[in-house]
């Protein structure tokens, strides 16, 4: 017979304190309607605990018949004790995950038995401290984030979400964010770096609040800082001004607009740190090709003219066709020159002005919205032995190596 299902909190008063136990302990009580704590400086979120409690008081279980030991119960990492009205309503201990990762052992402690519990329940409840206090450091909503500029002493960067592109030309973009300063061009930023920060941005707390009203702030290395971090979202823009190392891994910081220092975490910089070379992608110009309807591709004694078009199946996929000299292109072989072409990497900064006529023209025909086409053009400039300097739409940041563009004209020349 398979044992019946039973809910871990039975107590009918209302829960008034709350005990995280896990590296230190962490308590929260409620005093004339309102929740409160006594270890930390920062006031309590009180839609954050009303929440939690409403994901405690849901928990079910079944019960198991199983040693402590050897379900991770003899020393638990996490403990909860609740109380109501004084006294203990439970006292929960979390133990390992089953063989198949969907179940906790937990142990009510109160009542003495051990429960299998449904692994997304015990997950819905926020076990780290933070969690419950009102310690973010920005208003502004992550999702609603824009623009960040990260000036950092030595070089300024600008990260944009909305560069003047139309949708179609972002199509290729995995992050949805570009590059903009220090560069003069928009350029789709590096995956991981871009995750890392709007991850970051979600992390932003503060993790001590020093001083409400300081009248020196030089002494946090805030009276004329070179180290800022600017959030833009709509017209609203909040910027973070970051000083001195503090201790236990930490920097004093502070609002723009705001009075009050406090410290963040050292890590949690790192991630606005990155050079902007880092937070390049490393491509010039990255198109979707199911965006194009044509490709012309100039040297100063050859032409490769490519004729694109696509159809979807009643199912919604695509198709395409490419089109060289009025013979069809094998759709992988063509797809195969075409990471040649939309693969340029930059290998460098042009540091010097260019001369003369383009050595290499890129055009692409992009189909935008309202059956509008839009032209992008790439010209590509001597610049040194080993190098060409690339130019998009007029505006040029980099260099390129020249056996890069001989290998595509190869690819190219292999179509016909």
């Amino acid at each position: 017979m398979k044992a019946a299902t039973v809910k871990l909190i039975t107590n009918d008063h209302e829960i008034d304190e709350m005990t995280i136990q896990t590296s230190q302990s962490f308590t929260l009580k409620k005093e004339q309607q309102k929740w409160m704590t006594s270890d930390s400086e920062f006031a309590v979120d009180q839609e954050v605990i009303t929440t939690a409690l409403q994901a405690i008081t849901a928990l079910e279980g079944k019960p198991i018949d199983v040693e402590k030991k050897d379900v991770g119960l003899d020393f638990p990492k996490i403990m909860l004790k609740l109380k109501s009205l004084g006294k203990e309503a439970l006292e929960l201990t979390i133990g390992d995950l089953t063989k198949d990762k969907t179940k906790y052992y937990v142990e009510d402690r109160t009542n003495q038995a051990i429960y299998l519990v449904e692994r997304s329940l015990m997950e819905t409840f926020p076990y780290n401290p933070q969690s419950y206090l009102e310690n973010a450091i920005l208003s502004l909503a992550a999702d609603r984030i824009e623009q960040i500029n990260i000036n950092n002493g030595t070089e300024t960067i600008e990260l944009t979400a909305k560069p003047p592109f139309t949708e179609e030309e972002t199509k290729a973009s995995v992050t949805g964010w570009f590059i903009h300063a220090p560069y003069q061009g928009y350029y789709q930023t590096a995956y991981t770096k871009m995750s890392a920060i709007l991850y970051g941005i979600d992390q932003l707390q503060m993790t001590a609040l020093i001083e409400k009203n300081p009248t020196d702030l030089e002494k946090y290395g805030l009276a004329d800082t070179d180290f800022t971090i600017a959030f833009k979202a709509g017209n609203k823009t909040e910027t973070i001004k970051i000083g001195n190392p503090a201790a236990e891994g930490n920097y004093y910081a502070k609002l723009a607009d705001k009075p009050s220092v406090f410290t963040i975490n050292t890590e949690l910089l790192n991630l606005f740190s990155y050079p902007a070379k880092q937070m390049h992608d490393g491509y010039i110009k990255m198109l979707a090709l199911d965006t194009l309807n044509q490709l012309v591709v100039k040297t100063t004694d050859e032409t490769f003219t490519v004729d694109i078009s696509h159809r979807r199946n009643n199912e919604g996929e695509m198709t395409s066709k490419f089109v060289m000299n009025d013979n069809a292109i094998n759709d992988k072989t063509f797809r195969e020159a075409y990471q040649r072409v939309a693969g340029l990497k930059a290998a460098g900064l042009i540091k010097e002005p260019v001369k003369g006529e383009p050595k290499i023209t890129i055009q692409y025909d992009v189909q935008v919205a309202g059956h509008q086409e839009k032209q992008v053009k790439i010209e590509l400039f001597a610049y040194n032995d080993a190098h060409y300097a690339i130019y998009v739409d007029g505006v040029g940041d980099f260099v390129v190596r020249k056996d890069e563009l001989d290998q595509m004209i190869t690819a190219l020349r292999a179509l016909k």
